[in-house]
C-alpha cells in the first residue's frame, strides 16, 4: 500500500482569504481618506444635463465631507435635468447631509427627474425628510420623482405629511415612485395626507406607492382611493404595495374595489398584499 499524506488545504486558504479581506478593507479606509470631492470639479464644471453618484454600501466613503463636496462641485445647476443618488446601505447619511442637499436642489430649477435611494439608511429622520420636500416645491419642471426610504424606520407620518406638501406643487409630475417598505411608525394617517395632496397632480399617469410592513389599516382606504386618487384624469397605471400589512383584511380589500370602479382613465392596477399579488 502506497503511504499516504495528510493535507489541509482549507486552513492554507482560509489564512490567505482573512489575509485579502484585511488588505481590502485597508485598501478601502486608505481610498476614503484619499477621496476629495474637489477632484471632481474637473468633470462637473462643464456643461452636464446628467448626474449619476452611486456610493450603494460604501459608507466608509460617502462621509459628510464627501457629499458635501460633491454638491458643491456641481458648477451649472441650471444645466441639469437628471439626477440619481444612490446611498442605499450608507449608515453614515444623516439629516444633515440630506440639508446640504435640500439646499443645493432648489438651484437645479431645470430639474426634470430625481432619483433618490435612502434605503436603509437609518439615521435619517423626518427633518432630513423636510429637507428633501421644502425643496421639492421649487422644481417647477420636474416630471419623474422617485424616492426609496425603506427602512429608515425613524420615519413617522410627520415626513410623510412633509413629502405629501413638497408634492403638490409638482404640478408637471407625471411619474411617481414613494417607498416606505418597514416604516413601521407610518399608518393611514399619513397615507391620507399623501393621497389629498396627490389629487392636486392632474398630469401624473403612473403611481406606485410601497407601503409594504407600515401600519396600515382598512380605516379610510375607500376614501383615500376613491375620494382622492380618482381625480387623477391622466392616470394610467396604479401600483400599490401592502404586503405583510396584515391589519388589512377583506373589507379592506372590498372598499379598495369599490374605490377602483371610479377611475376612468386607469387602464393597469397591481396589488401586492401580503405574501400574494393580485393583478
Amino acid at each position: 500500500m502506497l503511504p499516504t499524506t495528510s493535507v489541509a488545504p482549507h486552513d492554507n486558504d482560509s489564512a490567505s482569504n482573512m489575509k485579502k479581506t484585511q488588505n481590502n478593507q485597508k485598501r478601502t479606509v486608505q481610498y476614503a481618506r484619499r477621496l476629495n470631492p474637489v477632484s471632481l470639479d474637473w468633470y462637473l464644471t462643464r456643461k452636464m444635463e446628467a448626474i449619476v453618484w452611486n456610493f450603494s454600501g460604501r459608507e466608509a466613503i460617502m462621509t459628510e465631507k464627501t457629499l458635501k463636496g460633491l454638491i458643491k462641485a456641481i458648477k451649472s445647476p441650471e444645466k441639469v435635468r437628471k439626477l440619481e443618488i444612490d446611498c442605499r446601505e450608507c449608515s453614515s447619511i444623516t439629516d444633515t447631509q440630506l440639508h446640504h442637499l435640500g439646499q443645493k436642489l432648489t438651484k437645479l430649477n431645470n430639474l426634470q427627474s430625481i432619483k433618490l435611494n435612502l434605503t436603509n439608511c437609518d439615521k435619517i429622520t423626518n427633518q432630513g425628510v423636510k429637507a428633501i420636500s421644502n425643496s421639492l416645491r421649487r422644481l417647477p419642471s420636474l416630471q419623474n420623482l422617485d424616492i426609496k426610504l425603506s427602512e429608515c424606520d425613524k420615519i413617522t407620518n410627520e415626513g410623510l405629511k412633509a413629502i405629501s406638501q413638497g408634492l403638490k406643487r409638482l404640478t408637471s409630475l407625471q411619474r411617481l415612485n414613494l417607498e416606505f417598505n418597514f416604516c413601521k411608525q407610518i399608518t393611514n394617517e399619513g397615507l391620507e395626507s399623501m393621497s389629498k395632496n396627490l389629487r392636486r397632480l392632474v398630469s401624473l399617469n403612473i403611481i406606485n406607492l410601497d407601503f409594504s410592513n407600515c401600519n396600515i389599516t382598512n380605516q379610510n382606504l375607500k376614501t383615500i382611493i376613491s375620494e382622492n386618487l380618482k381625480r387623477l384624469a391622466s392616470l394610467k397605471k396604479l401600483n400599490m404595495h401592502f404586503l405583510e400589512c396584515k391589519n388589512i383584511t377583506d373589507e379592506g380589500l372590498k372598499d379598495i374595489s369599490e374605490g377602483l370602479s371610479q377611475f376612468t382613465s386607469l387602464r393597469n392596477f397591481e396589488l401586492d398584499f401580503s405574501r400574494y399579488s393580485l393583478k
